[in-house]
């Protein structure tokens, strides 16, 4: 048989940025919602093999790609649930990769509950959040569909508030680049963390800036939250720009949306922006104001693709046929 998870990557509305040490245990406190819009689709099934098999988006990866990024992972995971066998992992992917919009956390995210599942091994959420956080820190949150917090040094995050608490939040996601982005996440955090000089005031405002968020959230106020959000990501991309060297993932379009959002907001319209470690722009909004913010984007003539999600949704799980799974592939793993 095969397992097949859905799950959504996990929008940071406050912003973790940067580790305390191995494992991607946090250096501070991050508050996130999943992207309903945007999907992962994992398919997991154990093969006969020497070797784990990935493909992403029907391309299967190099044996050189799964021995840096994915082979770490799953050995831990092997180890955890003791197991030996190798796995062939299909997964599709609806939006672009490793692009600034958070794949890595839906990807491991994803595999963190799919392969248990398969190994009929069944776990606590924390414990799935902690398994998850060994692939990507920001994983740690994609396991649950709400208002999740993932606290500075923690090692799993868990649901703060539900969804519906807040029901009528909206984020409209301008991609203003497919292409996959120069720098990795983790090489972005890794090099602020050795040479940038601003790196030391993130860790001194992260914490301000998260209680403020809290704040917002238990009172549903948009402008306080956005606010809390601006300084978030706004710290997070300092640091990059006080690098060395520096790292500047914005391109022409991006500033342009930056620019919209602020105008936007003086003429009354909520359109709160935040940004991930990539060219593209998030902006949490009501409903309300969504089809007049996506018109105002197009009438700006920003080249950009924008996609309109709800908040939320909660990863699905499900046994699948195992003729389902590329047979071609299974042989070739063999």
């Amino acid at each position: 048989r095969a397992v097949q998870c859905s799950l959504s990557p996990n929008l940071a509305l406050i912003k973790y940025w940067g580790k305390r040490r191995k494992k991607h245990i946090p250096a501070t406190t991050s508050i996130g919602v999943a992207l309903n819009k945007l999907r992962t689709s994992t398919t997991v099934a154990q093969i006969n093999s020497s070797q784990d098999i990935i493909q992403i988006n029907n391309q299967q990866l190099s044996e050189t790609v799964i021995y840096e990024h994915y082979r770490p992972f799953l050995d831990l995971i092997r180890q955890r649930l003791r197991v030996s066998h190798h796995f062939f992992i299909d997964m599709i992917l609806n939006f672009p990769l490793a692009a600034g919009l958070a794949s890595s956390s839906s990807i491991f995210g994803a595999l963190a509950l799919a392969l248990p599942t398969l190994c009929d091994v069944r776990l606590p959420s924390s414990t799935l959040s902690s398994l998850a956080r060994l692939g990507s820190t920001s994983a740690a949150r994609t396991i649950f569909g709400d208002f999740v917090i993932l606290p500075a040094g923690a090692r799993y995050a868990r649901v703060w508030k539900p969804i519906s608490y807040w029901s009528d939040l909206r984020v409209i996601v301008a991609i203003t680049d497919h292409a996959r982005k120069q720098i990795a996440t983790r090489a972005a955090m890794h090099l602020v963390q050795r040479s940038s000089f601003a790196y030391r005031g993130w860790l001194w405002s992260a914490q301000k800036i998260v209680a403020t968020a809290r704040k917002a959230i238990q009172k549903r106020n948009l402008e306080q939250l956005g606010e809390a959000m601006r300084a978030s990501y706004l710290g997070m991309h300092a640091t990059m720009l006080a690098a060395r060297p520096p790292i500047i993932y914005w391109n022409a379009r991006t500033l342009d949306l930056l620019h919209l959002c602020q105008e936007l907001r003086l003429k009354g319209i909520e359109a709160w922006e935040t940004m991930d470690a990539g060219p593209q722009v998030k902006i949490l909004t009501r409903q309300k104001h969504v089809a007049r913010i996506a018109r105002e984007i197009k009438s700006a003539g920003e080249k950009v693709e924008i996609i309109t999600s709800t908040l939320g949704a909660a990863p699905q799980l499900k046994n699948v046929p195992f003729s389902s799974v590329n047979q071609n592939d299974i042989a070739y793993a063999r």
